[in-house]
């Protein structure tokens, strides 16, 4: 059984395809029997470098990028267009600077406020907050929202409805 800062060590050992792939497998698993919970326990850590290749795995990744792009937006949204937790940005600030620390830190700092503040499962936010994170990685010196941002193909993140 795997815990949250475990887990999310492991998925910061993989590159965007993966975790997008991850993601894919994550989400089908939920669609499939929406009686069970996406847990952290749901992921076998052991196994996460194991995704399938050809047209399966293809599905997987495709619809892995396609629920982290609309859902990256709307993070962002909720992250960086406002002070989210009306603390005055201090939230914020602490994962910059766990950032600062470590990336799988922020990662990990980053999960639960998804789950909370977006309804994501613990096992889809934990891919998701690792994929934020590794969006931001290459960039150096400025700050989350400004890194973040930088990631989208225009200027600004696009408009959710």
């Amino acid at each position: 059984m795997a815990d949250i800062n475990e887990l999310i060590e492991k998925l910061a050992e993989l590159d965007e395809e993966t975790l997008q792939a991850q993601l894919g497998m994550q989400l089908q698993s939920l669609e499939d029997d929406l009686t069970t919970s996406a847990s952290v326990e749901s992921i076998n850590i052991n196994t996460l470098t194991a995704v399938p290749r050809g047209p399966e795995g293809n599905k997987f990744i495709e619809f892995g990028q396609n629920f982290f792009k609309r859902l990256n937006g709307e993070a962002y949204d909720f992250l960086c267009d406002r002070d989210p937790f009306g603390d005055g940005c201090k939230t914020m600030q602490k994962i910059e600077d766990a950032y600062n620390e470590s990336s799988t830190k922020a990662a990990g700092m980053l999960t639960p406020i998804l789950v909370t503040n977006l309804g994501l499962a613990p096992a889809i936010a934990a891919i998701v907050a690792t994929l934020i994170v590794q969006k931001i990685a290459s960039a150096a010196g400025e700050t989350i929202c400004s890194m973040w941002q930088d990631s989208f193909d225009g200027s600004k993140p696009p408009e959710i409805e």
